[in-house]
């Protein structure tokens, strides 16, 4: 998305896009729950961990970094070059 020049200014359109690349539903909820959890230590100050939280979030973080691995690299378009 950043390769064509998009910018979220809510990030979480960025995880809600997820639902269109095949990605597992249950991972996505992972995805929105830590986003969530991440806005809440932001904005409220709120710092618990959440010990099985993490460690999906590492699990589907590694999901889905193995598939963006498999796919061909995106061509960048010649006024996206730096």
């Amino acid at each position: 998305m950043r390769l064509k020049g998009y910018r979220s200014e809510n990030r979480i359109t960025v995880f809600q896009t997820l639902v269109h690349t095949g990605t597992d539903k249950a991972d996505i909820q992972i995805f929105l729950k830590a986003h969530n959890e991440r806005n809440l230590a932001e904005y409220q100050g709120r710092m618990e961990i959440d010990a099985q939280l993490l460690a999906d979030l590492i699990r589907c973080t590694k999901a889905l970094d193995a598939e963006v691995a498999k796919l061909d690299p995106p061509r960048l378009e010649p006024r996206l070059r730096s």
